[in-house]
C-alpha cells in the first residue's frame, strides 16, 4: 500500500490464477469420483480420476499459484520486502 502521496501503487488482479496452474516435478495426483459425477463413473471403490492440472482446494494448487505469482513478480523486477515477506516493491526514478 502506498502511503506516500508521491508513490504510485499498482494492483494486479490474479482472479482465476488457480485455474491455470501446472503440476510441479511431474506430480501424479488421483482423486475419488466427485459428488454429482457418480452417474458418469459410478460410486465403485476401484474408480479413481487422474488430474491433468491442480484444482482449487488442493495443496498442489496453492503451491503452483504461489510459485507462478512469485515468478511473474520477480520477472517484473520487483524485490521482496525485508520487513514483510508478502510485500514486493520496485523503485522507479523519474525525471
Amino acid at each position: 500500500m502506498a502511503s506516500n502521496p508521491e508513490w504510485i501503487a499498482k494492483i494486479l488482479d490474479v482472479e482465476g490464477a488457480f485455474l491455470q496452474g501446472q503440476f510441479i516435478n511431474r506430480e501424479v495426483v488421483y482423486i475419488e469420483v466427485p459428488d454429482g459425477m457418480e452417474e458418469f463413473y459410478g460410486k465403485r471403490e476401484d474408480v479413481a480420476l487422474l488430474l491433468n492440472a491442480p484444482i482449487y482446494g488442493t495443496k498442489q494448487a496453492a503451491v503452483c499459484f504461489y510459485k507462478t505469482l512469485v515468478g511473474k513478480i520477480k520477472d517484473s523486477k520487483y524485490e521482496i520486502s525485508k520487513a514483510d515477506p508478502c510485500l514486493y516493491y520496485r523503485w522507479k526514478m523519474e525525471g
